[in-house]
């Protein structure tokens, strides 16, 4: 128990602030083997809980070799508030993609990406929430992603494309693609908004599309399915 004022409290988290240091991270799920995340601490604050429950934190730390600055902000451990992790912006290019395991660029093979995500804090290339709330024994996972330049060519559909800004979010089971747009090598307009539940595949999944500009040169032809060229 921690004392404050001559009164007792219930055991909870103090107040620690630190400043300069060094957070390394591992994840043999997602890093490469050998791959760590060297996240130089700026700034970093846990609240004092003098409840026993989730102490607040906030952070800023800075990883110098592909990410840049990330924001921390949540509770330790995650409860109703989650715990958020943003990164504010990054290049997404082969540097990156080599720190990955090797099971995540098996699941991102199908296309290739090469460009720029988020803004800054406001809106960061990427944001993720890990929470469970009190009473409920299973974790809920969010990942936001927000392309700003990006360079886009699919595996299944060899048509370069550039360009992409949106937003693109996954959480419960349920991929979701908002204001999407995209352009041709030969500036055509593509859109869309996209809802896909992965968990239900028996439930429709809705997708809105539409282009403008679009020339039906050879280059897309040769893009398409046999069957569709046909």
């Amino acid at each position: 128990a921690f004392r404050r004022g001559g009164a007792e409290a219930r055991p909870g988290w103090p107040r620690v602030q630190v400043r300069g240091g060094v957070l390394r991270l591992r994840h043999p799920g997602v890093l490469a083997p050998g791959e760590e995340l060297a996240l130089e601490v700026e700034t970093l604050d846990l609240e004092e809980s003098r409840s026993g429950g989730p102490a607040g934190v906030a952070g800023v730390l800075a990883e110098k070799g592909t990410l840049g600055r990330v924001l921390l902000t949540g509770e330790i451990p995650p409860a109703r508030q989650g715990l958020r992790m943003a990164v504010e912006k990054f290049d997404w290019n082969e540097a990156l993609l080599r720190r990955l395991s090797p099971e995540v660029r098996e699941m991102l093979a199908p296309c290739s990406l090469e460009g720029t995500f988020g803004e800054g804090p406001s809106a960061p290339g990427i944001e993720a929430e890990i929470s469970r709330p009190p009473g409920q024994a299973a974790w809920s996972f969010r990942v936001k992603a927000r392309p700003r330049d990006v360079a886009l060519l699919l595996r299944d559909f060899p048509y370069p494309l550039e360009g992409l800004k949106g937003e693109l979010s996954w959480g419960d089971g349920v991929v979701r693609a908002k204001d999407l747009l995209i352009y041709s090598h030969r500036g055509a307009e593509f859109h869309a908004n996209a809802r896909v539940d992965l968990l239900r595949p028996e439930t429709p999944f809705n997708v809105e599309f539409w282009a403008r500009n679009l020339d039906l040169d050879e280059t897309l032809r040769s893009a398409l399915p046999p069957s569709v060229r046909k």
